[in-house]
């Protein structure tokens, strides 16, 4: 009997399992899904994994001058 897969064992491994991912999948698939559509999709689904992958990027405290007051962000 085969291993069963599991994501721990690549652990460089990111898994992507947004609805809207799956979605755009789903329609890039379809035989009827001209080259234009599918190239669109493809960019959508390129931001849609930035944004998921980059979720746990740490982040650096930053002080501002903005106009009216002084702020941390």
């Amino acid at each position: 009997m085969a291993d069963t897969f599991r994501p721990s064992d690549i652990p460089t491994l990111h898994l992507v399992d947004h609805p809207l991912i799956q979605h755009k999948l789903t329609i890039m698939r379809r035989k009827e899904t001209g080259t234009k559509e599918f190239r669109e999709l493809l960019s959508e689904i390129a931001m849609l994994m930035a944004y998921e992958i980059t979720r746990d990027f740490p982040l650096r405290a930053v002080e501002l001058e903005p106009p009216g007051a002084h702020c941390h962000a």
